[in-house]
């Protein structure tokens, strides 16, 4: 899924007009592994119950950028510095594909 920026964006000397974000082609086993990944990297996740549904965490912010950013292969940190317009854009268009 192609996802157009508003304006150029510029991260670590590299400039981005659209980011490819490729979830087309998934499957739920995948989503699952990203899921578990992700817990595994955030202690909260791990303590809270209602997180123990990967249904339930592809509708956390953080997860949804942390999954957008793997299958675009680049950074959390890219996504997180978006302008918000972008950042809205981009973890509302993956967590509804």
């Amino acid at each position: 899924m192609k996802i157009e920026l508003s304006k150029p964006f510029t991260f670590e000397g590299k400039e981005y007009s659209s980011i490819e974000v490729k979830v087309e082609d998934l499957t739920g086993a995948q989503l699952k592994k990203a899921c578990s990944d992700y817990a595994k990297l955030n202690q909260n996740i791990r303590r809270n119950p209602m997180f123990e549904s990967s249904t339930m965490l592809t509708w956390s912010d953080d997860f949804i950028t942390y999954f957008a950013g793997l299958q675009a292969g680049v950074p959390l940190e890219m996504l997180e510095a978006l302008p918000v317009r972008d950042y809205v854009n981009v973890i509302s268009r993956v967590r509804l594909f």
